[in-house]
This record gives structure tokens, C-alpha cells and sequence, in this order.
């Protein structure tokens, strides 16, 4: 059996993964939700925010942008979907959404972004990296459920 070093499977992983092309974003979309969550590179004083657009209908990802939490990257992310009509979107009250997407198609509240809230949760869950210390954590090892 041929044992690979890690570096050289991160290496083919980057090559295959470059040549795989982007499923193509549907070309209408009634609801979309937007949100962003933060992880760390190397430090927590190198933060990285992960900006995504959530279907509602076909309850998938159709968009996303990593780098910082500001102006430019939600610039981004909605550029990367002005290739779908849009009939509404969907988010929280950060400021950037209000600035940059039109207020006739924009909703803003916590009951609108349920679905891409639940898809966050299920990040944390499943993505070590993501997850919050709470008293359940891994690795914690008296749990009580309350």
C-alpha cells in the first residue's frame, strides 16, 4: 500500500479541486436568505468572515465570498448573484445589507433568515473549527443537560 505524505494529497486536492467548475446559479430565485459567519486563520486576531446566499426554495448555497466583514465582500457576494432575478432577500440588520441591496427587495428581520440561521447551527455542529465552547462542547467532560 502506497502512503502519500500529507503534502502531496493537499497538493492534488488543490489541483483537482481549481478544475472543477461552479455550479451555475439558478436564473430565478423568489427568497433568498444572506448571512455571514467568522472563523480564524492561524489567530483570533486574524479573522475571516464566510458571506453566502441560501435558497429558501431549493435549500442549497448559490453564492459565496470569504475575506473580512465589510462593504466590499457583501459587494461581492451580490454580485455573484446578479446573474439570477432576485425577488427578495432576506437578512439581518448589518449595516452593509441595508446599504447595498435595493430596499424594495429587502427584508430585514430575524424570522426571514431562519433557514440560513439553521444551516450556520449545522456548520458549527459538523465543522470542529466552527464550534462554540459551551458547557457541551467536545472535550468538556461533565455535560449536564439542563
Amino acid at each position: 500500500m502506497l502512503i502519500e505524505s500529507p503534502n502531496t494529497v493537499l497538493k492534488t486536492l488543490r489541483s483537482t479541486a481549481d478544475s472543477i467548475p461552479e455550479s451555475p446559479a439558478p436564473a430565478r430565485i423568489r427568497d433568498i436568505e444572506i448571512d455571514e459567519f467568522w472563523s480564524f486563520v492561524e489567530s483570533k486576531r486574524l479573522p475571516r468572515w464566510t458571506w453566502y446566499g441560501f435558497d429558501r426554495q431549493r435549500k442549497r448555497v448559490v453564492a459565496h465570498v470569504n475575506g473580512r466583514r465589510t462593504d466590499r465582500e457583501c459587494r461581492r457576494l451580490i454580485k455573484q448573484m446578479d446573474k439570477c432575478l432576485v425577488g427578495c432577500f432576506h437578512t439581518e440588520g448589518w449595516p452593509s445589507y441595508r446599504r447595498l441591496i435595493p430596499q424594495s427587495r429587502h427584508l430585514v428581520s430575524i424570522n426571514g433568515t431562519l433557514r440560513i440561521e439553521r444551516h450556520n447551527l449545522n456548520f458549527r455542529t459538523r465543522i470542529e473549527r466552527l464550534q462554540r465552547r459551551t458547557i457541551c462542547s467536545p472535550g468538556l467532560r461533565n455535560c449536564t443537560m439542563r
